[in-house]
């Protein structure tokens, strides 16, 4: 197997040092040599924690990618656009592509599944989804021996890090400075505490079960980022623990068939399974019309996670069957019309942007609770609204 290696930070370094770490373990698992054709990068003078071959290195990443010898592009460079033309075109020459690139597969799954069937290529991306935790093979595997119903759990390990943490009393400046110095959170934790990182992945997951690829619009997202510790006190009073969820359900009604999907703080009982998953930890459960119920557990990012990932990827290429191409789901079957009880706090001294309407079914909060707060019963879409418009939002666990 000869590897086109493209990116080399976190992720591109973890995989190169696993490699440098269990290398004639992974040539036995494979049955085969493992070479690298180089790595491409944006700079070569950029200094690099793990060592590689200095005439690895390049900067043509496009002509390294295709370059006859190769037999797989790893993607590990976190790039979208000019990049998701590059494996395209890599997989319809026939190279197989292993990436780490969430944003990538979620929003070019139908192109690449196509590129992949025309060119005979396979494509794998646990590592975009779960990381360690292997919920893509699962996902795969169960949605051809079972309808996948529902799939729920906690897909980013940032957000869970500060929802553990704030939930212990401690200040969101202090916890927001700690996580950045341990490398869980970026300078930029938009992605993370905003919900699209866990939105990505979701779509992955939803389009692998469905057989057919979601849009990442077509998730109802609400983020996390203006939570704190008084919120989340204010739950623990009532047994409840906020944890970021991403759900999908798929459902048969009387009424016809509808889909749902979201990422939102999410109110559970502190009883429930993943009440207790904390830290840097990922947890999802499948539900399966035959199997039942199935729950996993694992790290789903940083550098050794993700490059066991994209290491199990590769050594499943020597069984693996090319990618089939996949169609775009029907995007009017995604229903988010639900009405359930959400708790909304504004974020400074200005009164809710409520409508008179609303005002009236709103329940106000006792003196323990932030100043402000209420309980509402809203549609998904206009807990998106009132989120969007700067307001904490928190489910308030399940319908």
């Amino acid at each position: 197997m000869r590897i086109a290696l493209l990116g080399y930070g976190t992720v591109g370094q973890g995989v190169m040092a696993l490699y440098q770490e269990r290398c004639e373990a992974l040539k036995a698992a494979l049955g085969e040599d493992i070479t690298f054709a180089g790595i491409g990068v944006r700079s070569l003078d950029r200094p690099r924690k793990v060592p590689a071959e200095a005439a690895l290195f390049t900067t043509d990443t496009r002509a390294l990618a295709l370059d006859p010898s190769v037999d797989v592009v790893v993607e590990a460079t976190g790039s979208t656009g000019d990049m998701g033309d590059l494996l395209e075109e890599a997989l319809r020459a026939g190279k197989s592509v292993v990436t780490a690139n969430k944003a990538l597969v979620a929003s070019r799954l139908v192109a690449l599944s196509r590129a992949a069937e025309d060119g005979g290529a396979s494509l794998l991306f646990e590592a975009a989804a779960g990381g360690a935790m292997p919920v893509v093979r699962v996902v795969q595997s169960q949605a051809a021996a079972n309808a996948v119903t529902g799939i729920r759990g906690i897909l980013n390990g940032s957000s869970n890090y500060v929802l553990s943490e704030l939930s212990k009393a401690r200040n969101r400046e202090e916890v927001m400075r700690e996580a950045r110095e341990l490398g869980v959170l970026e300078a930029d934790p938009t992605d993370d505490l905003d919900g699209y990182d866990a939105r990505n992945k979701l779509t992955i997951l939803a389009s692998l079960a469905l057989g057919a690829a979601v849009r990442p619009e077509d998730v109802s997202m609400i983020g996390m980022q203006g939570i704190t510790d008084e919120d989340l006190a204010f739950f623990a009073l009532q047994s409840k623990k906020v944890k970021l969820i991403a759900a999908f359900c798929d459902e048969q009604a009387s009424e016809g068939r509808r889909v749902q999907l979201s990422v939102q703080p999410t109110a559970l009982s502190a009883f429930s399974d993943f009440a207790h998953v904390d830290g840097i930890l990922n947890a999802a459960v499948l539900d399966c019309d035959k199997a039942g119920a199935m729950a996993l557990k694992g790290f789903g990012g940083g550098m050794e996670p993700t490059a066991n990932a994209m290491w199990t990827d590769l050594l499943s290429l020597s069984t693996k069957r090319p990618f089939r191409a996949m169609e775009a789901f029907d995007a009017a079957l995604v229903d988010h019309s639900d009405v359930r009880k959400f708790y909304v706090r504004p974020t400074d001294d200005a009164p809710l942007p409520l409508t008179s309407d609303e005002w009236e079914r709103a329940e106000k909060q006792g003196p323990e609770a932030p100043a402000g707060a209420i309980e509402i019963l809203l549609t998904e879409e206009r807990a998106v609204q009132l989120w969007r418009a700067g307001n904490v939002v928190i489910a308030g666990g399940r319908p």
